[in-house]
């Protein structure tokens, strides 16, 4: 075998080894796209509901408050 053709030989493997490589990369940033993302994003919608509801118990407070001054001044 000639000089010439055993270095297109190992050329043409780094360059399969580089393909094989960059392939399994891809599909690893794929695969923790799809699991995380539709995790993170459920997370993030119960934090969404539990802060809804904070909100409407800090609003049914607020009301209430207001209600029982309204009862103290229409008292005077």
């Amino acid at each position: 075998m000639s000089e010439g053709g055993f270095w297109r030989g190992v050329k043409q493997e780094t360059i399969a080894g580089i393909g094989v490589a960059a392939t399994i990369g891809l599909a690893s940033g794929i695969f923790y796209l799809v699991y995380t993302v539709p995790t993170k994003l459920d997370d993030l919608l119960e934090n969404q509901l539990k802060f809804e509801k904070q909100i409407e118990k800090m609003d049914n407070r607020i009301l209430d408050h207001e209600q029982r001054l309204l009862r103290i001044e229409l008292r005077k």
